[in-house]
């Protein structure tokens, strides 16, 4: 490109400029292409110039392909590409190739072909800055030189001049795996190509190298989105965003199961079903968390509608604002259910010990039996979890068993 600048002979002009506009918002707006991928063919008059004698034509294949997979309505958009690059470039065919992801076979799927006389080429220049786009920035991969000359000449008229057709490959390195479907741009009509029709080219390139780019960072989000879909439900969390104008609430597909009942439609029902010794505290926290635009973790109980039964829930969010105004509240929530089962049995049992360990060392020291039956009467009703009690004794002389001591017996 720079060595056309220096002859004079890059010059963009407004019409060129709208047609690109033109072609770019048909080909990546309209037809809502995602993924685009491509590979561009070329050979220079160097390459060639072994291939055929002196005065002969020299007739170069060019290919621009384009991964349409994933477009919206496939079948029209190459329709589309063919018109405009057929009577943009005066090519004279238009093939489309599929690659089979089984076999790796190349199957033609669209061809458009307009007969016509093969005649001078003119598209050396282009040849050469394909090449080099794909070289230094594709970091292609695999380049590979002239592998097809035929010749070939119309019968029906001696006058026209034998015609060399050449195909060059250069590959890019892709995704392992992906089926990739392409277009094939063969120059076989005189056309020289001129130096902003080069530009408009460049500018492609660069459209379809940002979007090549584009379609590996959206297939890396995917691999994340499952894994994070992966962990949240090893961790038993369900996510949520509420609307706050609307006040409506879209949680996670996993949220009913995770909570054990039905999630509720707003945040006005969700609020009704919170534990009432918890539903201050939750609110002081959401207050705090918009006052202050700050993140927000709380703990609380919510009770079950259908069954009574009470769960506990760890929820953490934060508001979303806009032009200084909260309209979304995200979060994740995780149900601690069994975790504070775990930590009040663990605070009982801990109390029993240290109750135990408080009768154990009245035993040793008090000398009034009355006083310490009631002490362990009591510290057995409480480790028990009763509400009553009662500490018999055997009479030894008669083995007649009798009540000391009670509690919550008239």
């Amino acid at each position: 490109m720079a060595d056309l600048r220096d002859r004079g002979e890059l010059k963009v002009i407004a019409e060129i400029r709208k047609k690109t506009k033109n072609f770019k918002h048909k080909l990546f707006n309209r037809y809502k292409a995602r993924e685009i991928a491509f590979i561009e063919t070329a050979a220079t008059y160097s390459e060639i110039s072994g291939c055929c004698s002196e005065g002969q034509p020299k007739n170069i294949v060019c290919e621009i392909r384009i991964e349409l997979s994933k477009l919206s309505d496939p079948n029209r958009i190459k329709e589309v590409v063919a018109d405009k690059l057929i009577k943009r470039f005066g090519l004279t065919r238009i093939t489309f190739w599929g690659v089979s992801k089984a076999d790796d076979q190349i199957v033609q799927i669209y061809d458009h072909h307009i007969t016509g006389a093969v005649c001078e080429p003119g598209a050396g220049r282009l040849s050469d800055y394909l090449t080099d786009i794909c070289i230094k920035k594709l970091q292609a991969g695999n380049v590979i030189t002239v592998n097809l000359v035929t010749r070939s000449r119309n019968n029906n008229d001696e006058d026209l001049p034998a015609a060399i057709e050449i195909e060059t490959q250069i590959m890019a390195p892709f995704i392992s795996g992906s089926v990739w479907k392409y277009l094939l741009v063969a120059q076989k009509q005189s056309y020289s190509w001129q130096a902003e029709e080069i530009e408009l080219l460049c500018e492609l390139t660069e459209m379809l190298f940002q979007n090549l780019e584009r379609a590996y960072a959206e297939e890396a989000l995917q691999h994340s989105e499952a894994w994070l879909r992966l962990a949240i439900e090893a961790a038993n969390i369900y996510t949520w965003d509420i609307d706050l104008t609307t006040r409506e609430i879209r949680t996670s597909a996993n949220a009913s199961a995770i909570r054990g009942f039905p999630v509720e439609l707003t945040i006005d029902h969700y609020f009704e079903t919170v534990h009432p010794a918890d539903l201050n505290l939750l609110v002081e926290k959401l207050n705090y968390s918009l006052d202050k635009n700050i993140p927000f973790e709380v703990e609380f109980r919510k009770v079950n509608p259908l069954t009574g039964e009470i769960i506990w829930l760890r929820i953490e969010g934060r508001f979303i604002l806009s032009k200084g105004k909260a309209n979304r509240l995200i979060g994740v929530t995780q149900n601690i259910s069994a975790r504070k089962k775990a930590e009040e049995m663990l605070a009982s049992d801990l109390a029993a010990m240290i109750r135990l360990h408080d009768v154990s060392t009245k035993m040793a020291t008090e000398e009034d039996l009355t006083l310490l039956l009631q002490e362990v009467l009591d510290a057995a009703i409480y480790i028990a979890s009763a509400d009553m009690g009662t500490l018999k004794v055997i009479d030894p002389e008669s083995g007649a068993l009798t009540i000391r001591e009670h509690r919550g017996l008239d």
